[in-house]
C-alpha cells in the first residue's frame, strides 16, 4: 500500500512537471511569417520548417545554438530583440538578423563554411545595445549591406574584417569604447558602396583615414571623440560624394581644421550647439595645438594669451560693426525725412530731381557700409589665420626644440660612456 502511494505521488509530480513546459506557437498556421508572443528557455519551439521569417515579441533566451536552428533551413529573417541573448549561431541561409537590446557577446558560424567563401547570405545585421566586442567574428559575412553595432563594448576596431564586404552601404559603430582603429593589413581600405559611416561617441584620439577609398560616402559622423586632426587627410575632397559631416565635440587643431574645411563646398557641416571656449571654424569648435605636458611651454604662454585676447576683441568688433552701421543708416533716413518735412512746411517746392538726389545719397551710403563691412570681415579672417599660423608654428618649433634637446642629451650621455670605456 505504501509503495502504491509513493508510485502515485511520483507519477503526479512528473505529470505536473510536464504540464509546465511551454509550447510556443506561431500566430498564423499558414503564413510564411511566424509571430511568437513569448519564447523562453525550455519552451518548445514552433515548427519553422516552412517559415521564412521569425519574430518573437518577448521572452528570455540565453542562446540560439546550432541544434536549435536545425529546422530553420528556409528562414531568412529573424527578429529576436530584447530577449537577453548572449550567444547566437548564424546559419548560412539567414539574410536579416535583428538582435538589438540583448547581451550578445558571441556570434558563431558553421566551421565547415569557409570565411572566404560567399556561402553566408547575411545582408542586414542589427546588433545595437549588446555586449559585442570582437569584430573579427564578422569576417564570414561578406555580403553584408547594413551593419549596426552602436552601443556595444568595442574598444579596438579592426578594419580588416570589413575589407571583404564589397557591398556594405551602412556601417555604424557609434557609442562604443573605441580608442584605436587598426588599419587593414594591405592598404588601402576599399568600401566602394559605403554611403554612411559613423564613429561618433567613442574615445578616438588618432584616426588614419588618408588611405580610405570611399567614393560613394555621403554621411561621415565623427562627433564626440577626442580627435585633434585626421592623420594623412589634408581635406575632405577625397570623399567626392560627401554631403553631411559632423565633427563637433572634439579637440580639433584650428590650423588643421581651417585647411581641411577650406574647400568643403556644398558639404553640410553640423554646427556646435555650445559656445566655443576660444575659436571655431565653420561652426565647429577648435583650439591651438597643445604642447607636450611638462615641456618648456612657458615661453609662449604670454604670446598665446595676448593672441586669444586679440581674437576676442576682433570678434566683438565684428559683431558690433553691423549694428552700428544699421543705426547710422537709420539716423540718416530720419534726418532726410526731417529735412523733407521742413521743406514741405515752408512751402518750398520739392522736385522729383531732389527726391532722386536724396535717394542716390542714401544708396551711396549703404553701398559704402557694405564695402566697409566686407573689408572688415576679410581683415578679421586674415588676422585669425595669421594668429593660427603664428601659434601653430611656435608649437611646432617648440616640439622640434624639445626633440633636439633630447637628442643632444642622449648624444652627451653616449659620449661620456664611450670616453669612460676607452680611458
Amino acid at each position: 500500500m505504501y509503495t502504491f502511494v509513493l508510485l502515485c505521488t511520483a507519477v503526479g509530480i512528473a505529470t505536473a512537471a510536464g504540464s509546465t513546459t511551454e509550447t510556443a506557437a506561431c500566430a498564423s498556421e499558414r503564413s510564411k511569417v511566424c509571430l511568437v508572443k513569448s519564447l523562453n528557455d525550455g519552451s518548445e519551439w514552433p515548427d519553422l520548417a516552412n517559415r521564412t521569417q521569425l519574430q518573437v515579441a518577448s521572452g528570455h533566451l540565453k542562446m540560439l545554438s546550432r541544434p536549435m536552428t536545425d529546422r530553420m533551413e528556409k528562414l531568412r529573417t529573424l527578429q529576436l530583440e530584447g530577449l537577453q541573448l548572449e550567444s547566437v549561431f548564424v546559419r548560412a541561409n539567414f539574410e536579416e538578423l535583428r538582435l538589438s537590446g540583448n547581451r550578445i557577446v558571441n556570434l558563431s558560424t558553421d566551421g565547415r563554411v569557409s570565411a572566404s567563401s560567399s556561402a553566408h547570405r547575411l545582408k542586414v545585421l542589427d546588433l545595437r545595445s549588446n555586449r559585442f566586442a570582437n569584430v573579427s567574428q564578422l569576417a564570414p559575412f561578406r555580403k553584408l549591406v547594413e551593419l549596426r553595432l552602436d552601443g556595444n563594448a568595442i574598444s579596438v576596431l579592426e578594419m580588416g574584417p570589413f575589407q571583404g564586404m564589397t557591398g556594405l552601404r551602412w556601417l555604424s559603430v557609434a557609442g562604443n569604447r573605441i580608442a584605436s582603429v587598426v588599419p587593414v593589413p594591405s592598404p588601402p581600405l576599399e568600401l566602394g558602396e559605403l554611403v554612411h559611416l559613423s564613429l561618433a561617441s567613442n574615445q578616438l584620439q588618432v584616426l588614419e583615414m588618408g588611405t580610405w577609398q570611399l567614393p560613394y560616402l555621403e554621411t561621415l559622423l565623427l562627433d564626440d571623440n577626442q580627435l585633434v586632426e585626421l592623420a594623412g587627410l589634408q581635406n575632405f575632397e577625397q570623399f567626392v560624394s560627401l554631403a553631411r559631416l559632423n565633427l563637433v565635440g572634439n579637440r580639433w587643431s584650428c590650423p588643421w581644421l581651417t585647411g581641411a574645411l577650406a574647400d568643403a563646398g556644398t558639404i553640410v557641416i553640423d554646427r556646435s550647439q555650445v559656445d566655443c571656449s576660444f575659436e571655431q571654424v565653420a561652426g565647429v569648435c577648435c583650439q591651438f595645438a597643445a604642447a607636450t605636458p611638462g615641456s618648456a611651454e612657458q615661453p609662449f604662454v604670454a604670446e598665446t594669451r595676448i593672441a586669444r585676447e586679440k581674437m576676442r576683441t576682433i570678434e566683438a568688433l565684428q559683431e558690433r560693426l553691423p549694428r552700428e552701421w544699421d543705426l547710422l543708416v537709420e539716423r540718416f533716413e530720419v534726418k532726410l525725412q526731417d529735412q523733407l518735412n521742413k521743406a514741405l512746411a515752408a512751402g518750398a517746392p520739392v522736385t522729383r530731381k531732389d527726391v532722386e538726389k536724396l535717394r542716390g545719397e542714401l544708396a551711396t551710403l549703404v553701398e559704402h557700409a557694405k564695402e566697409l563691412e566686407a573689408t572688415m570681415a576679410q581683415k578679421v579672417q586674415n588676422e585669425k589665420r595669421l594668429v593660427h599660423f603664428m601659434i601653430d608654428m611656435k608649437n611646432r618649433l617648440l616640439g622640434q626644440a624639445i626633440e633636439t634637446d633630447a637628442l643632444v642629451a642622449q648624444w652627451g650621455s653616449e659620449w661620456i660612456e664611450l670616453t669612460r670605456r676607452f680611458n
